[in-house]
């Protein structure tokens, strides 16, 4: 009885602890049936979806098909790759006894343990100078340079038990080395064979680091970096994002499932010293490997042939300047409106430029600046860049950025005093806004007139009106608290207002304003999932489905509050960024992108640049692409104009009057900065420190942060 209990109760442990592992991918393939609003909206978790739907994979399919197809083809080429190179010096190294076989196992083992970001970085420099960045060869070769070491300890532990006697019977009858290694060697090792292929196989498919490093979306994308796709500035599609993973995790399991077997027996039969492979293993081996590798083969041609890769640099070496004919590069993060934006102006560019062709590579928000960064470092700038303004003074220090108060017709007559200072580093500017937009309080009309309440002009207003309107149905406010930036930015309109400073963060003022935020948490009118909130769609969501009667956000939800079919001023209302005392200046940050141009390619290619640039500085051209996106225009006189055709913008117009540029204290090393400050946003509003302990730890760091002029 007592062993049978035992049993039961090891059975019911297992099966629990498979339930915990499998979960993430029940998790991933059910939130792919489910839509953005049905994901974010919902107060509780759906463990099954209450409508499905199949759009995601729709637009996944359409999207994203050619990348999987690159996928293919970089495993396919990784474990071809990784075999050819592992599987002579296995048997080099089993068969015979050198006296750096020690010192080879070693140096083999110790590559095992360097992790592949290390490798990544050393590659990125070598890659650029021997033209394999954005290549399929220099992907293939650096995912083989990690399966490489691994494969080759497999193999050569497994060819260690292989029976001696067969290998001399075979050199008594004549054989050759060569001969023998192939018609005796081969054959006996084809499951470690299989096993280490398929590891180089997955480790291909699902490699992120290298593809992350090594490549900028201008050529060709495997499916584990597309899926960064969906990863925006402001918004995430969740939806799509996990109906991709699923298409990047089928694959892998369904390779691991049919070769379960063989897999086993390739990493356990050298265990046991001449311990053979019956035949029928190896034809049924045969057989599946060779309908698997057919099948992947032929995707993976097409993708071939389908793929318009190229080996051209990253920056301004992929275009080019010949006959009157001028080709600039452009990088970009902008998806929905924005991405309409940039292909209409593109389009109106080149039609008014035809020697001028602009190439435009769209890289993940969440990766453009990495990518610039290591462009900088090799002097491979693109010729235009549309980069976030806090990045711009960290860019700028690279020495890689075109000042542009020399370039012809330079001029920042008619913009506001913000828009100059963000752009401005160490005395020269370097850039010129595409829009610029700030944050203020979105509030429910209908709930306010309810409850009989007024708009909130001070924090304490907020806090009560937000306390009022707190319900079993939704809570009173929501702004984003995340450990990013975002939530600094949020933080940031409280605290400069009320007279503090980034650079004593310690100060009462400070305090005062992380406290407001703190006690509206623990009062019960925000929810703690602030902590995990975005701006947009978390906190959209929030509203739109009427779960929060006032939020904290920007411009950019203007979309999706006129699908979800909210008319300002009927159904909701926007007013500025409320302050500790009635009379106080809203200080704001500004948000919005600039556009930048590298220092590298030839001066037809920088002259080009700057036409474009100067392209969109047009009246008319500012106000079509500022609309696009939902921002506002920089210049004084145009801000007038659009606020005409769009009210719901004289908030967010008033504000930016008297903004000011996040980067105004540290410059470039502003990003420190305000990695503290969300440190302690936190920490404060989890309960792990005290608003005082958390904001003194977080000046303690600051404090050794030196100051960078902007």
């Amino acid at each position: 009885m007592r062993r049978y209990l035992g049993k039961v109760l090891a059975s019911i442990a297992a099966l629990a602890a498979l339930v915990v592992l499998l979960f993430p991918l029940y998790a991933v393939i059910i939130a792919s049936f489910e839509t953005n609003s049905q994901l974010i909206a919902s107060a509780h978790y759906n463990f099954f979806p209450p409508s499905w739907t199949l759009s995601n994979y729709r637009t996944v399919l359409t999207q994203q098909g050619g990348h999987v197809l690159s996928s293919l083809f970089i495993a396919l080429g990784t474990a071809v790759l990784t075999l050819a190179i592992s599987v002579p010096a296995a048997h080099a190294l089993a068969r015979y006894r050198f006296r750096v076989t020690g010192i080879l196992v070693g140096g083999l083992l110790i590559a095992q343990i360097l992790p592949s970001i290390v490798i990544a970085n050393s590659l990125f420099i070598l890659y650029h100078k021997l033209h394999l960045l954005n290549t399929y060869p220099g992907l293939i070769l650096a995912d083989a340079s990690y399966a490489v070491p691994f494969s080759i300890l497999v193999l050569r532990a497994f060819m260690l038990g292989l029976p001696s006697d067969v290998l001399a019977a075979a050199r008594v009858d004549g054989a050759s080395e060569w001969s023998a290694f192939v018609r005796v060697v081969l054959p006996m090792s084809r499951s470690a064979i299989i096993t280490v292929a398929l590891f180089a196989f997955l480790n291909g498919w699902g490699d992120f680091i290298f593809a992350l490093t090594l490549l900028n979306g201008n050529t060709f994308e495997p499916i584990t970096l597309s899926i960064y796709n969906y990863v925006g500035e402001f918004a995430t599609n969740w939806g799509q994002a996990m109906a991709l993973a699923v298409f990047a995790v089928l694959p892998a399991a369904m390779l691991l499932i049919a070769a379960q077997r063989y897999i086993a027996a390739g990493l356990t039969v050298g265990s046991v010293k001449g311990l053979p492979v019956p035949k029928e293993t190896i034809m049924r081996i045969n057989r599946r490997i060779l309908a698997i590798g057919g099948a992947a083969l032929l995707t993976a041609t097409a993708a071939a042939c389908s793929s318009s890769s190229s080996s051209s640099g990253s920056g301004a070496s992929g275009g080019s300047s010949s006959g009157g004919k001028v080709t600039i590069t452009e990088f970009d993060y902008f998806q929905g409106g924005g991405n309409d934006a940039l292909v209409w102006y593109n389009n109106h560019f080149m039609a008014e430029h035809p020697n001028i062709t602009v190439k435009r590579t769209n890289v993940p928000y969440a990766d453009l600046i990495t990518k610039i960064l290591q462009d900088a470092s090799a002097g491979d700038m693109p010729n235009i860049m549309l980069i976030d303004n806090p990045n711009v003074p960290e860019v700028a220090a690279t020495g890689q950025l075109v000042p542009l108060n020399n370039m012809p017709g330079f001029t920042d007559a008619g913009y506001t005093k913000g828009a100059v200072d963000e752009c401005t580093y160490q005395g020269k500017q370097y850039c010129f806004p595409l829009g610029t937009n700030a944050v203020g309080i979105f509030y429910n009309k209908h709930m306010f007139d309810a409850a009989h309440l007024s708009p909130p002009t001070t924090w304490a207003q907020l806090q009560s009106d937000a306390k009022t309107l707190t319900t079993s149905a939704h809570e009173g406010i929501a702004f984003d608290a995340t450990n990013d930036e975002q939530s600094t930015w949020q933080l940031e309109p409280f605290f400069w207002s009320n007279g503090a400073s980034l650079t004593n963060v310690s100060s009462p003022q400070f305090q005062a304003a992380l406290q407001l935020w703190v006690n509206m948490v623990k009062d019960g009118s925000a929810s703690k999932s602030v902590l995990n909130w975005g701006q947009d769609p978390d906190l959209t969501q929030q509203f739109v489905n009427n779960k929060a009667a006032i939020i904290e956000d920007g411009p950019w939800i203007f979309p999706t509050l006129n699908k979800a079919g909210l008319k300002y001023n009927v159904d909701y209302g926007i007013v500025p960024i409320p302050t500790q005392s009635a009379g106080q200046t809203v200080i704001a940050p500004l948000g919005g992108e600039t556009m930048d141009i590298g220092a590298g390619g030839s001066s037809a290619q920088q002259q080009a640049a700057w036409e474009w640039i100067q392209g969109m500085q047009q009246t008319a051209t500012m106000e079509k692409v500022d609309g696009l996106n939902f921002y506002l225009p920089t210049k004084t006189a145009v801000v007038q104009q659009y606020l005409q055709g769009g009210p719901e913008y004289q908030v967010f117009a008033q504000e930016t009057e008297n903004a000011r540029p996040r980067t105004t204290e540290y410059g470039s090393n502003y990003p420190k900065v305000s990695q503290a400050i969300w440190t302690a946003i936190q920490a404060a509003i989890t309960g792990t420190a005290s608003v005082s302990s958390a904001l003194q730890t977080a000046q303690g760091t600051i404090s050794s942060i030196p100051k960078v002029s902007g």
